[in-house]
């Protein structure tokens, strides 16, 4: 059975935009969202969750806008 792949995407009153990537394992969740990211601007943070490193089942939050340090 081939696992689900989705993006969850939330806007933030400030603008500022995350991106939840479920179900692409490893490097392959950087190239499944990809084009979202260089359309959206600079990613200013990546957080890799520990399913980043199994080869199935990834989670790993992206977040595109200010950083802190812009504030």
């Amino acid at each position: 059975m081939a696992l689900k792949r989705e993006m969850k995407i939330n806007i933030g009153k400030d603008g500022n935009i995350s991106i939840e990537v479920v179900g692409v394992g490893g490097s392959e969740c950087m190239e499944f969202s990809e084009f979202l990211e260089k359309e959206l601007g600079e990613v200013v943070e990546r957080e890799r969750t520990a399913e980043f490193y199994q080869q199935a089942d990834l989670d790993t939050r992206i977040h595109i806008g200010q950083s802190d340090d812009d504030a």
